[in-house]
């Protein structure tokens, strides 16, 4: 959080359980190297994964920051802080994301923005110095930017290769066409709940499907095989369990699917 917002306001968190998936991904990643080095060495291995260091090991370059440099990361608002101009200016209608990490794509930027002499301004003529004077060079862009709206600006900077996009809300993202093309999002259709969509697995692997079009289990609807097929319960015993409580017992016999 304490790098995340503008400069001159509070710390803030970030839109996503950054933490928790993280955290999951890291497990997912160690019980595949676990699972590799059992097939290679016989031996297995205890997979010990943590939220916090799932998440320090993504601050990745605001680590060597602190560690490296002595510096304490600080918040940036959305610009880069070793890269310039790389952030999001507002459009007319909108907010569109600049990403110039080499000099050639500065000098394709000043093409597309009618700066033709700005591109050898003694203030901007490295990143180091556009980082550097990044106050006056947010100050020159910012009102450009504003004479146009997303599209027209992300159709300029794309032709011209300049790396950008518009900042899209959760709904725009998921029904973008390349998400379609991808085959991210699955179709389920629970027998009484409906028809739904989720999103599948962001690893697509060959041979494999992003995940189970099979709807998600009712509360209790395999606790009869479990308890059978573990524990050896019987019929009679699980009735008494669902009786007392212990368990629950989905029936199918009473849905309506």
């Amino acid at each position: 959080m304490s790098v995340t917002g503008v400069p001159d306001g509070p710390p803030l968190k970030v839109g996503a359980s950054l933490a928790d998936v993280l955290a999951g991904m890291t497990a997912f990643q160690g019980i595949v190297l676990a699972l590799l080095r059992r097939e290679r060495t016989g031996e297995g291995g205890r997979v010990d994964v943590s939220l916090l260091e799932s998440l320090l090991s993504a601050l990745a370059y605001h680590n060597a920051t602190w560690l490296l440099a002595g510096e304490v990361p600080s918040r940036l608002g959305n610009r880069h802080p070793s890269l310039a101009p790389y952030e999001t200016f507002e459009a007319a209608d909108g907010y569109v994301i600049v990403g110039v990490g080499s000099e050639g794509l500065w000098r394709a930027l000043c093409e597309v923005l009618g700066l033709r002499e700005t591109a050898d301004d003694p203030r901007f003529g490295t990143n180091a110095l556009r980082v550097l004077n990044y106050e006056a060079l947010r100050a020159l862009l910012s009102p450009i930017f504003r004479r146009r709206g997303v599209e027209a600006w992300t159709a300029a900077l794309g032709g011209a290769g300049v790396p950008c996009g518009r900042v899209r809300s959760v709904a725009e993202a998921l029904e973008g066409p390349q998400v379609a093309a991808r085959g991210l999002l699955l179709d389920i259709a629970p027998p009484s709940l409906g028809a739904g969509r989720y999103v599948g697995s962001a690893v697509a692997l060959s041979g494999m499907a992003r995940g189970s079009t099979r709807p998600p289990p009712r509360l209790g609807e395999h606790t009869a095989e479990v308890l059978s097929e573990r524990l050896d319960v019987g019929p009679e015993a699980l009735e008494d369990l669902r009786r007392a409580g212990v368990v629950s017992v989905y029936d199918r016999r009473s849905s309506h699917g």
